[in-house]
């Protein structure tokens, strides 16, 4: 069985004081605004929190990509406003391994249990349907999937099935419920592999769902 994970998504502007992330199986640094994260702010994270560190901002290009990995980050988020060519998965894969190589989307759903993949805003579709981008880059080397609905709405269960079926690497979805009859439902009933939660004042509650989780018997790592 594999361990779920528990994943923190930090802003730039968290990153001087972060606190309450005793429970975080991960950290995620995005950009605040500007679209770009500062390398300082990266290696202010990997110099004092010593948990695996997913990075994105601009990645344009292998420069930015080994960029992010110098500075600290285990991986690199790329998506978000714009989707990364499938060279630069490619080649970005082929150089530091699909492990390295994260894809964050933002989903629409358009109907008939299928989702499209737009800008954070909704203002531009940036592929019509979400599994059959998402197998592809797969297949490209995107090593893993992070999915936000972006109405807020929760995503249909039989559209996570599918994509744990049909997609063949590590899922986490991003949570605006924190009621665990619906987390289990996510984790336990449809095999995703991990939930994200931005910081803020509900922490204790987010990750006191693992142990909520761990009486279910669900596989966690508990602090």
């Amino acid at each position: 069985m594999l361990t779920k994970r528990w994943i923190l998504a930090l802003t730039e502007g968290e990153t001087r004081t972060p606190e309450g992330l005793e429970g975080a199986d991960e950290l995620l640094l995005l950009p605040d605004g500007s679209g770009e994260v500062d390398m300082d702010s990266v290696r202010r994270v990997t110099g004092s929190i010593f948990l695996p560190l997913g990075v994105g901002g601009r990645v344009e290009g292998l420069a930015a990509v080994r960029q992010r990995l110098n500075a600290g980050a285990d991986k690199v988020v790329l998506g978000g406003g714009r989707l990364p060519s499938r060279k630069l998965l490619e080649e970005g894969s082929g150089m530091f391994g699909s492990c390295c190589m994260t894809m964050y989307l933002c989903l629409e759903e358009k109907g008939g249990g299928a989702y499209r993949i737009t800008d954070p805003d909704g203002r531009k579709v940036l592929a019509e349907d979400a599994l059959d981008y998402m197998k592809e880059a797969a297949g490209a080397g995107a090593g893993e999937f992070l999915l936000r609905q972006r109405e807020g709405k929760p995503f249909s269960d039989d559209f996570l099935r599918r994509a744990v079926r049909l997609v063949p690497v590590p899922l986490a979805v991003f949570l605006d419920d924190t009621d665990s009859g619906a987390v289990r439902r996510i984790l336990e009933g449809c095999g995703v592999d991990g939930v994200v939660r931005g910081n803020g004042p509900d922490n204790g509650r987010f990750f006191r769902l693992k142990e909520e989780m761990a009486s279910y018997g669900m596989e966690v790592r508990l602090p």
